[in-house]
């Protein structure tokens, strides 16, 4: 539904901007949260995902890196997650973005994933995560969750 929305609505007035991009369920506080931000905006070319380190991966796009912090995959809501690092929902992008969504398709669980646009992102080699670790608080709304409030 995401990327349909941005199909549909945003693709006309981005022009040549690069865009960023949050989930209306993502509540983000923290140190340091400016300067992880900062350096996401300031990256030129590609896109920036972020990571949070959770304790129920199999919840949400879960990004796996290496011990450079270069992305290896990311899977939507992984019945085995290769690490324990979601998705938080916070995107950056550069203008490449339109015709990426633009050509989205979907998925083997019949729905229009932003995690298809990162994945492309990750193809070109154009992907890069910002860890939010110590300091930081997110969280992400899960529908089944949401008695917990």
């Amino acid at each position: 539904r995401l990327v349909t929305g941005v199909q549909t609505c945003a693709l006309p007035i981005l022009g040549n901007d690069r865009v960023a991009l949050i989930l209306g369920d993502n509540i983000f506080y923290g140190y340091n949260f400016t300067q992880r931000l900062k350096s996401a905006a300031n990256r030129k070319d590609g896109a920036t995902i972020f990571g949070y380190h959770v304790s129920n991966p199999k919840d949400f796009g879960i990004v796996e890196f290496d011990g450079n912090n270069n992305i290896v995959s990311i899977e939507e809501k992984p019945e085995k997650p290769k690490s324990n690092y979601a998705v938080c929902g916070l995107y950056f992008y550069d203008n490449d973005v339109i015709d990426i969504a633009k050509n989205v398709k979907q998925s083997a669980r019949g729905e229009i994933e932003i995690t298809s646009v990162n994945n492309e992102y990750l193809k070109r080699k154009k992907l890069k995560v910002e860890l939010l670790g110590r300091g930081m608080a997110w969280h992400g709304l899960i529908p089944e969750h949401i008695e917990d409030f």
